[in-house]
């Protein structure tokens, strides 16, 4: 067990999250709002499926994001209603030309912790946001996965020729600038609102080296308490945080505990759901409740059985999906282009719908009923005749004289028919279903790794072309980053559809992934008491506002 003796911090707090839409079995029933003190003490039990590594910001995977965004934060966020880009750790910021200036909220504080002198949090400086900035950069250059970007220096601090990004500079102790070579219109949209970009202090990544990943400082407003592997993880309220509501300090829950289930624990996942032993449920368990479910003559949701009688609730992102697809290592673009045209994407579809989520086959990355969306682009389709020709005309008849490629995926039917669609035209696949193995082949010599990754995407949904333009076959093909160059010039150019649908067609020929399918917004299962609870925007699963009924849950 790891435990931590970190007492409490004093942080900022910022309206967050999204605006769900909710169906419960009583929502016509007139509730009365407690006051906030009311809502204050107790402890969220969530359901996590997956093998905890890292609650690192800059380490990619999904529970660093959903659980680190409790304790960490950075400078701007989501608003409320997920439509606008707000402050955060900043208190405003300006744009001036090639300058962005971000003036810091003061006051905020670290948690406190064994890495600070007394184990005092100290406060929150231009210099953080600087090391935090430069420290992400440098993961992506570790990573083989650094892209264009259009800061001052940027160039020559990833060719190692300079320990700094010159355009990352600290004017003063709560100033902090960014110097652009050009315009970068979607810099705040998809970039600094990024859970990537949250601010952690040098002293604790220095203090515990890499046990920092299993040891997280933040300023947020739930701090590390205990991580037991394979049981549970939890976080405890920062008793110093600054946001209120209405007089009452945030967040209103004593604790969070992040209970721990693998892939193929649905089942008992679901039974402590219904027993209590959980305060919501994931949507994982959404086959086994297909049958509790259904509309009415208005197309609402309705649920039957025990969803009905426990008064379970539903709530769901309305704004934000997600983009399924398949990252892949691979120098010889036809072999790419083979794997994209192997994968029977209408079959995937037709094997993940269900009454709580829509899914869309995705011949590109952009979803549709999105303002950017082409309906003419052809893009990546199901054509197992032309993935063979495609093997053939790259010296690879039928397949042969090809490596055994590794594949990370999770256990499930799209992970099982996309592995034989490969195989059906030649490929030979290693399946790789644990994190350890996945990390050792991506960063080994291997030719290639592929592994299927969920994109979240915005409502514009131009921000998954950016996912795109840090893969080395971008980086270093011309056509491509003439055209993105082009589209992200300036304003004007970051609106023409014709510039982003040229970008996209030409991603969609190199193929530095395969797109799969597009999912509707994220969702959750609620007991009856639990109320504030909101499924996350972009970044995470925020929950300052959460807080239990006591008195529903006592019925």
């Amino acid at each position: 067990m790891i435990r931590s003796s970190w007492k409490h911090s004093s942080y900022l707090f910022v309206l967050l999250g999204c605006l769900p839409l909710m169906f419960t079995q009583s929502s016509c029933r007139e509730r009365t709002t407690p006051t906030p003190k009311i809502r204050l003490g107790g402890t969220y039990r969530i359901p996590v499926t997956a093998d905890i590594t890292s609650l690192d910001p800059i380490s990619g995977q999904l529970h660093s994001w959903t659980i680190g965004s409790q304790i960490f934060e950075g400078l701007l966020t989501y608003s409320r209603d997920e439509s606008n880009i707000i402050p955060l750790l900043a208190e405003s910021y300006e744009i001036n030309g090639p300058t962005l200036t971000f003036h810091l909220r003061q006051g905020v504080r670290f948690h406190d912790d064994a890495c600070f002198p007394d184990g005092k949090g100290r406060e929150l400086t231009a210099e953080d946001v600087k090391y935090s900035f430069e420290r992400r950069w440098k993961n992506l250059i570790d990573r083989r996965t650094a892209r264009f970007e259009p800061f001052l220096g940027y160039e020559e601090f990833i060719a190692g020729k300079s320990p700094h990004v010159e355009g990352f500079r600290v004017a003063d102790k709560y100033t902090f600038e960014i110097q652009l070579t050009n315009p970068y219109p979607g810099l705040f949209r998809d970039e600094i609102a990024y859970i990537g970009f949250f601010i952690i202090p040098r002293e604790a990544v220095e203090y515990y080296g890499e046990d920092f990943k299993l040891h997280p400082v933040g300023t947020g407003p739930f701090r590390f308490s205990e991580f037991e592997p394979n049981e549970k993880l939890v976080l405890v309220k920062n008793e110093n945080y600054w946001g209120f509501e209405q007089g009452v300090r945030l967040p209103y829950l004593d604790a969070v505990e992040y209970h721990l289930y693998s892939p193929g624990e649905t089942h008992k996942m679901l039974f402590d759901f219904r027993t209590g032993k959980l305060d919501e449920s994931s949507q994982n368990v959404v086959r086994n409740l297909a049958d509790l479910a259904g509309f009415d003559l208005e197309k609402n949701l309705i649920f039957k059985g025990w969803l009905k009688d426990q008064d379970v609730q539903f709530v769901k992102d309305s704004v934000f999906r997600k983009l399924r697809y398949i990252e892949i290592y691979e120098s010889n673009r036809k072999v790419r282009q083979a794997i994209s045209y192997a994968i029977d994407r209408k079959r995937l579809v037709a094997g993940q719908q269900s009454i709580f989520q829509n899914y869309e086959v995705a011949n590109g990355p952009i979803a549709p009923n999105t303002i950017f969306f082409n309906p003419e682009l052809k893009g990546q389709y199901y054509d197992p005749d032309k993935a063979r020709r495609l093997l053939a005309e790259a010296g690879f008849p039928n397949g042969e004289g090809l490596p055994e490629y590794p594949f990370y995926y999770a256990p499930g039917p799209d992970s099982e028919q996309i592995v034989r669609d490969l195989r059906a035209v030649g490929f030979k696949i290693r399946r790789i279903n644990k994190h350890p193995g996945w990390r050792e082949v991506f960063y080994g010599p291997g030719p290639l790794l592929a592994w299927m990754r969920n994109q979240i995407t915005s409502p514009e949904a131009y921000d998954v072309l950016d996912l795109i333009d840090g893969q080395p076959e971008c980086l270093t093909d011309s056509l491509f980053l003439g055209a993105f160059r082009e589209w992200r010039k300036n304003d004007e150019n970051f609106k023409d559809l014709n510039l982003m649908h040229r970008v996209e067609e030409i991603a969609c020929d190199i193929t530095p992934q395969v797109f799969l399918y597009h999912i509707g917004g994220d969702f959750r299962f609620l007991q009856s008491y639990v109320r504030g609870r909101q499924p996350g925007n972009a970044w995470g699963h925020k929950l300052h506002y959460v807080w239990l009924d006591k008195d529903k849950r006592a019925e």
